[in-house]
């Protein structure tokens, strides 16, 4: 008998310290006033990332609009003020993607905030962890004339900056003060076709064995349209859920790698 309420007390602190995907929901978007109120009293606005639970409650104000996602990767929107609890979610319409692809990505956001948690550091859909680079996301093929280097550093004072090209050649290393770059294709260092990786850290001289590095390609404008129309159903799902051309292009360059 002891054992069983030992095994029973287990249980009950799991269900407190754990997220159970069968019960909860996964926020994705939301606009306008949209407020989250836990058991205990705390109210904090919704955002994206953060998991509705069996004992929270999202208050919408007039003209405010929430979807949610669960572990199958199917869709639940709200467009009406009141307040809602988990299961008022569940039993609203399910908003079933119509792209398998929309589906794989839904699952995927879900599986990595679990695996992560909700306090994991995500752009776009990607986790980052220790690794200082931002934008743009590893492995990305880019069609813009300027790439804007972004990074995340725990002290803002001097980084320095390294490109290297396909044959591992260190084409340029700059001291930068500050968390961001900005390299135009036009000029001799990028050339169009040809694949490069980069690399910040905050040592002039470091060993580059031990550093993480980013590639990425760049292409032409034809080129990335091809590929864009490759993901047309994720895009027509995307603004059937409510999300504008500039989300979607961003949805698509920092999970998927294609950058306009």
């Amino acid at each position: 008998m002891e054992k069983q309420y030992v095994i029973t007390l287990m249980l009950l602190l799991g269900s407190v310290f754990s997220v159970k995907p069968q019960d909860s929901l996964l926020i994705f978007k939301t606009q306008g006033n949209v407020m989250f109120s836990s058991i205990q009293g705390s109210i904090i606005r919704a955002e994206k990332g953060k998991f509705i639970r069996k004992m929270d409650a999202l208050v919408l104000e007039k003209g405010a609009e929430l979807t949610a996602i669960d572990k199958k990767g199917a869709a639940y929107k709200v467009d009406n003020p009141g307040r809602f609890n988990l299961q008022k979610i569940l039993d609203l319409p399910l908003q079933k993607p119509k792209s398998g692809l929309t589906t794989k990505y839904f699952r995927y956001l879900w599986q990595e905030f679990i695996r992560n948690g909700e306090n994991a550091a995500i752009i776009g859909g990607v986790f980052r962890g220790d690794i200082p680079m931002l934008f743009p996301p590893d492995s990305a093929s880019i069609a813009s004339a300027k790439i804007n280097f972004r990074w995340k550093i725990q002290v803002v004072e001097t980084s320095f900056f390294f490109l290297w090209d396909s044959s591992d050649n260190l084409i340029l290393k700059a001291e930068v003060s500050g968390t961001q770059i900005n390299l135009f294709r036009q000029s001799t260092l990028l050339k169009e076709g040809e694949q490069y990786k980069w690399a910040i850290t905050q040592e002039a001289y470091p060993n580059f064995k031990n550093i993480n590095h980013w590639n990425f390609n760049l292409i032409d404008r034809n080129i990335y349209h091809e590929y864009k129309e490759d993901m047309k159903p994720l895009e027509t799902d995307l603004k059937s859920l409510g999300l504008n051309e500039s989300e979607i292009e961003k949805i698509l360059c920092e999970t998927y790698g294609l950058c306009l």
